[in-house]
């Protein structure tokens, strides 16, 4: 057994990860504390930006965290949002909100 270390030179441009989410592909999502979303693709064994950061920018001042929590069968990712509740992200960038 072994461990690796992962930081900027892989990619992962925030140390502070908060919550880990594993999916169906065996990618790791990466909650951090920037409230930005990283993706560690487990078959190339490197960590991406997800695409679709900047649409969560918007929640970036109104909440306190951004956490991955389920990505679905049709790879639409659900993201937990302080004060406004789950939001959904379809794998083409589109963002559905929570009735309220």
């Amino acid at each position: 057994y072994g461990f690796k270390n992962y930081g900027k030179e892989e990619g992962l441009d925030d140390l502070s990860c908060l919550k880990l989410y594993l999916d169906r592909h065996n990618n790791i999502w990466i909650s951090t504390f920037s409230k930005k979303i990283f993706i560690y693709i487990a078959l190339r064994d490197t960590i991406i930006t997800y695409d679709y950061n900047h649409l969560l920018e918007q929640y970036y001042l109104t909440s306190s965290f951004n956490f991955m929590n389920y990505l679905d069968e049709c790879d639409d990712a659900y993201f937990e949002i302080d004060r406004t509740g789950i939001i959904k992200i379809t794998k083409n960038g589109r963002i559905i909100l929570p009735d309220t």
